[in-house]
């Protein structure tokens, strides 16, 4: 058992170094998601403004705003972009490989113990069959002596006739 608790113990730590680098790349990318929402927002925003100043006044302030707008536009889906590309690190990739044999490894070590506790169980069903079949055997023994000794003839309380025959009226044992 103490190699199971080691292998446990070995299986935790890797499962919880791998799922702290995974936790800070989903922080990193919800940052960085965050950033670009803000950018798209405000690209659409000035992208309303353009579109107002464009039907209201003449093409030189509206192609101002539409130029910012554009730009903000632009740097909001490269954030998207970035924020949605998966960061394949070899370090994650290695943790990743060692936390599948630290799950193989305990995962045998268990089906070892589930083994032979299948086995102390098998033995002991066994046990408790013989022991069933022994309450049988002693229950039917127990039946046929008690037929046998139901069927044997009847004493009717003359067994010691002979004795009392040869001797005297006070001599009889009752």
């Amino acid at each position: 058992m103490t190699s199971l608790s080691a292998s446990a113990r070995l299986y935790a730590h890797v499962a919880f170094l791998r799922h702290r680098i995974l936790l800070q790349h989903a922080a990193n990318r919800a940052a960085v998601t965050a950033l670009a929402i803000l950018f798209i927002l405000v690209g659409f925003g000035l992208l309303n403004v353009a579109l107002f100043l464009y039907l209201r006044t003449p093409l030189g302030e509206t192609g101002a705003v539409l130029v910012v707008a554009i730009v903000h536009l632009f740097a909001g889906g490269l954030a998207l972009a970035l924020s949605w590309h998966s960061h394949d690190s070899p370090e994650l990739a290695a943790l990743a490989e060692t936390e599948v044999a630290a799950l193989n490894e305990l995962d045998s070590e268990a089906s070892g113990a589930v083994e032979s506790f299948e086995a102390i169980r098998h033995r002991l069903t066994h046990i408790g069959h013989n022991a069933a079949a022994a309450m049988t055997a002693v229950s039917s023994l127990q039946s046929l002596l008690s037929r046998t000794a139901s069927q044997a003839p009847e004493k009717n309380g003359h067994e010691n006739d002979l004795f009392d025959q040869n001797t005297s009226g006070s001599e009889k044992i009752l």
